[in-house]
């Protein structure tokens, strides 16, 4: 990635210098977009082989924090250009729209990951010929799959429990360099134990998505830290956790709570 991040400051520091490229300059230019297209196909495939294997752990992450949605979200990879078509080609097409804005348009840099909510929906549509008078039932159409971005769907709890899900459901793939197990615990015991941080816990959750989060986190052989401005979970973590520690800050000040 080194080498790529290198590649890309040099094509937009010379898109930066000019708007009209010399012919010694769009030699220069030709000899970034190729390396940089050379990078891509490699680091595209990576990319995907990774994305096809954390697929599953994702939908099994949604199961557990967002059971009731586990069937409309989904994860889409993107990317950032036309894989069908060489890098360097696609940068030479776009080279006058690059020049004026002075900046690389596409490429591995714009590479993303995209959470969709799809949402599949029925109407009942009453048909007026003849056969279907007779049977006096109405006909179940499916509409088209409705697809966007999740985040325009989920409250902020969910939204939060959806972020939970995408980072907890990379700890196989992060641990586990060999053989993929359909243990989520196989995968991670057979690693140095990862630490799973998370911040005021509680925030933007009700009493049941705090329970289903809490459950999920004990369920891992990982080690916790949690933070929260309320003490109403410590019950459910003493009853999920044995012997959890509990420590309290004040002013900037930490204490082992008895």
């Amino acid at each position: 990635m080194d080498g790529l991040s290198t590649l890309l400051k040099q094509r937009n520091s010379l898109l930066k210098s000019t708007r009209h490229l010399t012919q010694v300059q769009l030699a220069e230019l030709k000899s970034w977009d190729k390396g940089l297209s050379n990078h891509a196909a490699l680091i595209h495939h990576y990319r995907e082989q990774v994305f096809t294997e954390w697929k599953p752990y994702f939908a099994k992450s949604i199961v557990q924090l967002l059971p009731s949605y586990a069937e409309q979200l989904s994860l889409s990879y993107n990317a950032g250009y036309d894989t069908s078509v060489a890098l360097d080609v696609q940068l030479n097409e776009r080279l006058e729209q690059d020049l004026q804005l002075g900046y690389t348009r596409i490429g591995n840099h714009r590479a993303d990951i995209h959470v969709h909510w799809r949402s599949d929906e029925s109407i009942s549509d009453q048909t007026t010929d003849a056969r279907t008078a007779a049977s006096a039932h109405d006909v179940q159409t499916k509409l088209p799959t409705l697809k966007e971005q999740a985040a325009n769907v989920l409250s902020r709890g969910e939204k939060k429990l959806l972020i939970t899900a995408l980072r907890l459901s990379q700890l196989p793939l992060l641990l586990n360099d060999g053989e993929r197990s359909d243990s989520l615990n196989d995968d991670l015991s057979s690693r140095a134990t990862p630490v799973v941080l998370l911040d005021d816990i509680t925030a933007e959750l009700d009493n049941r998505a705090i329970g289903i989060l809490l459950s999920t986190l004990a369920k891992l052989p990982c080690q916790i830290f949690m933070t929260s401005l309320k003490d109403d979970i410590l019950p459910l973590v003493n009853e999920l956790w044995s012997q959890p520690n509990v420590f309290h800050v004040k002013q900037g000040r930490i204490s082992l709570t008895d």
